[in-house]
């Protein structure tokens, strides 16, 4: 039923603008995404081009990681407090600046001995908009869109972020031959950087005139900083931050640290670049996929377990294969199987936190799990780069990282480790309550049919919709 753009659903009213605004994030995540990784297929020629060492180089990636831990509670706060609107145009034009900053350094005019100086604080701005960025999806999701379609626009928004970092694995070592192509990559990232910025001149409002679910209503009433409290106060949610950040953590820095993990068994940068590309590829095809069957049967714990068992194998066979010399076939195979589950399980997490901690704003939920995974992230990284090893004299024959190759064998089994334990401590221990879905349960004379997508007309009793299993 359309009234002005309008949809009546449940007593509540679902706006076209929405669609805007997920496009709005879902181009913004991309941006980001690729601004965040761009340098890791090509990071040999990154060392030539700022003449510095491979440690040094790892910081492009490595900055994201480390801002996102002033920057992650800031969001959160700003998200849920001064609005989901101030909070990504905030984001949008730091990635935007950001961005122009990572061109400067490439300009001629920029003296040699600072241009990693300039690039790095352009990737600093970059990093410090990835929390408003990356927890605004969630947010949205839940405020502009019903139930039957929360996941699903999470997944979008949320998964756009690493379609980015694959357009970033495909591009970059496609157009850096040379050190010199360093101009033209950067330039080519910059240009959605710019576009989404100058979207916002179309974002004015945090929330949609009238809510469009009693979940969402319920949402507005809960303080910020109780908010933060009440979360660490669920048992289920708690297992499901530690360990979901183990996987946030581990998928980042295996993406970031690709190249410089393969090139020491002879792999190329186009190589580590079709494995990183095909391990996110298959993730966003698993995560949009996975966001429509659980936005229908609910199954958020079974999903939630299922794909951490899985995930576990790929890393496992990823750790076998990569230690091998041509064992490119296995090698992106293995990658792939875990790319598919770890990015399939990522927004599901999202969503059953918010589930196990509602009425908690969506924001301080999604924020403390992402904050916790980056932390991790950041962990990891450094352990793995003290793990590594000088490359045996067979290996240095082969080896492609110019002057920069590490053996990195023990730092992969490390990650093997990790997801192992976490993998356990889901399959045994994660178990919550689903609040919202419980909360939502039919309770106007018109319901919305989630499963169906479409409003009762009430001319005869309704049908019981399909919610899955909800715990009580």
């Amino acid at each position: 039923m359309e009234e002005d753009s309008v949809t009546i659903v449940h007593n509540y009213r679902v706006f076209k603008r929405r669609w805007y605004f997920l496009a709005f994030l879902t181009l913004l995540n991309i941006s980001n995404g690729a601004n965040w990784l761009s340098f890791s297929t090509v990071a040999d020629h990154a060392i030539e081009y700022y003449k510095v060492s491979s440690d040094t180089i790892n910081w492009f990636s490595l900055v994201f990681l480390v801002c996102y831990l002033p920057g992650g509670p800031f969001a959160a706060w700003m998200i849920d407090t001064v609005g989901l609107a101030p909070g990504s145009v905030l984001g949008a034009w730091l990635n935007c600046v950001g961005a122009g900053l990572r061109l400067v350094s490439v300009v001629p005019a920029i003296d040699d001995s600072q241009r990693f100086t300039v690039a790095l604080i352009g990737q600093i701005l970059c990093g410090l908009s990835q929390p408003l960025i990356m927890m605004s999806p969630t947010k949205l999701a839940a405020t502009w869109f019903p139930e039957g379609e929360r996941t699903t626009a999470n997944s979008i928004g949320s998964l756009a972020n690493v379609l980015g970092i694959l357009l970033a694995n495909v591009l970059s070592p496609a157009i850096v031959h040379q050190s010199s192509d360093m101009f033209t990559m950067l330039l080519t990232y910059t240009a959605p950087s710019l576009l989404a910025a100058l979207m916002t001149f179309g974002i004015k409002e945090s929330r949609p005139p009238i809510p469009v679910s009693h979940a969402s209503c319920e949402e507005m009433i809960m303080p910020f900083f109780k908010g933060i409290k009440k979360l660490f106060k669920s048992r289920g949610y708690i297992c499901l931050v530690i360990f979901f950040g183990a996987c946030l953590g581990l998928f980042s820095v295996l993406l970031g640290l690709i190249e410089q993990i393969l090139c020491g068994r002879g792999y190329s940068d186009q190589m580590a670049g079709t494995v990183g590309s095909t391990m996110i590829a298959v993730g966003i095809v698993a995560g949009v996929a996975t966001g429509l069957y659980v936005d229908k049967y609910k199954k958020y714990i079974e999903v939630v377990k299922v794909y951490f068992t899985m995930a576990t194998v790929g890393v496992c066979a990823f750790y076998i294969f990569s230690s091998m010399r041509d064992m490119t076939v296995p090698i992106i195979l293995s990658a792939s199987m875990f790319g598919f589950f770890a990015q399939g399980v990522y927004v599901v997490c999202l969503e059953l936190g918010i589930e196990c901690t509602y009425p908690v704003p969506e924001a301080s939920s999604a924020g403390v799990m992402m904050f916790v995974g980056n932390v991790q992230g950041v962990v990891y990284q450094l352990i793995m780069q003290a793990l590594t090893k000088p490359l045996s004299a067979e290996n240095e024959l082969i080896q492609t990282c110019g002057n920069s190759g590490q053996d990195w064998t023990n730092s992969v089994l490390f990650l093997v480790v990790i997801i192992v334990v976490s993998a356990l401590n889901i399959t045994l221990f994660l178990n919550t309550k689903y609040k919202r879905l419980a909360d939502e349960r039919p309770a106007s004379p018109i319901p919305y049919l989630p499963a169906q997508g479409r409003v009762w007309d009430g001319d005869k009793p309704p049908p019981t919709p399909d919610y899955g299993t909800i715990r009580p």
